[in-house]
């Protein structure tokens, strides 16, 4: 029998719903690419995107979580604009690009949401979930409560910025999951976002520098961790760097 992994709060209500192991919202396509699970590592895949779902959820801890995806669309909208206008460049003048506000994004609301999905993906694994998990597969209830904002991520756990000098990007809609794994313990995840890097680390200590992870591509290894992460911007000339995403904590 399906259970929701959000179980240990209590007020289940309205049956289990199915729930996208990645927010449906965030992608334009019925298809995406995926890699980093089980049957597809160390390859990207194409799938629909209606067949990575599972009864993981009931409707009330499902719809609790909507401000989550509609923040994590918001975040992969603003970047394929953002990628839209660059591909039309020759057209617009460097003044107009410069004066382009960048587009504000709840951290909060968005760290959660890079939660909820690692949750997703952990669960029922034969892996313990976080620093307290006691069964494997199971979320345990700290990692519920932070992922509905009762309260907050422990120390220096959350979300972290991956980027390095010169970072190509290509933006496409995909999304790139892989575990961070100590021995049988899932502590975190990284994950590619449209082309960009965000590391969730669930270790109160935090990370200072990229774990050494086997099958991910050559530039995470190169990356810089940012925390809090405050700013995406990008290069537009030698001199003339521009603001694309400002993340509110």
């Amino acid at each position: 029998m399906p259970t929701c992994w959000a179980g240990s709060m209590g007020n289940c209500n309205g049956g289990i719903s199915r729930e996208h192991y990645i927010s449906k919202s965030l992608f334009k396509s019925s298809a995406i690419s995926v890699e980093g699970f089980p049957w597809c590592k160390g390859t990207a895949r194409t799938v629909g995107i209606e067949s990575l779902t599972a009864k993981i959820l009931c409707q009330t801890h499902n719809n609790g979580l909507s401000p989550l995806d509609k923040e994590a669309s918001a975040l992969f909208d603003a970047i394929r604009e953002w990628c839209r206008r660059e591909n039309i460049r020759p057209n617009t003048s460097p003044l107009a690009r410069i004066a382009r506000p960048p587009t504000v994004v709840n951290a909060r609301l968005l760290e959660r949401w890079f939660l909820k999905t690692l949750l997703n993906l952990s669960l029922g694994r034969d892996y313990f979930i976080g620093v307290h998990g006691l069964e494997k597969g199971v979320v345990p209830l700290d990692l519920v409560q932070i992922c509905f904002g009762e309260i907050p991520f422990d120390g220096a756990s959350g979300m972290y910025g991956a980027a390095h000098a010169g970072m190509m990007i290509a933006s496409h809609d995909t999304v790139m999951f892989a575990p961070l794994l100590r021995e049988d313990r899932v502590l975190g995840g990284l994950f590619e976002f449209r082309g960009f890097r965000f590391v969730l680390s669930l270790l109160p200590d935090g990370l200072q520098t990229m774990p050494q992870l086997e099958g991910v591509d050559a530039g995470w290894q190169q990356a810089k961790l940012l925390h809090p992460i405050e700013l995406i911007q990008m290069q537009i000339s030698h001199l003339i760097t521009v603001p694309v995403i400002r993340f509110k904590w």
